[in-house]
């Protein structure tokens, strides 16, 4: 099965694409395109034997979405932002929190 997992990079999101993998499935991992995700991108491809691959994007950018769901039979939406940061940014929390969920309702 072809799984995108939106916020692939996060804490949750490392986790839920290492037990797709381990259970046969090829794992499309989207995320924003920093220093830190592309570390973390090289360490999963380089643990995990299996189909992974990348699609940098960002959650709020609805044609990033629509590209990175395309062709994809599921996707497990783990992008978002919780507190101290919905705190200090509430405004760029809510753009990716409830904009990022609708681009990917939208998408599919």
């Amino acid at each position: 099965m072809n799984v995108l997992v939106t916020g692939a990079f996060g804490n949750l999101g490392r986790n839920a694409v290492r037990g797709l993998v381990e259970k046969g499935h090829h794992v499309r991992c989207f995320d924003l395109k920093t220093n830190s995700n592309e570390e973390s991108a090289w360490k999963i491809k380089s643990k995990l034997r299996g189909q992974i691959d990348f699609y940098w994007g960002d959650i709020r950018s609805a044609d990033d979405v629509a590209a990175a769901v395309k062709d994809q039979d599921v996707v497990v939406h783990l992008c978002y932002i919780m507190p101290p940061g919905t705190d200090d940014r509430p405004e760029w929390a809510e753009e990716i929190n409830i904009g990022g969920t609708k681009n990917v309702i939208d998408a599919l």
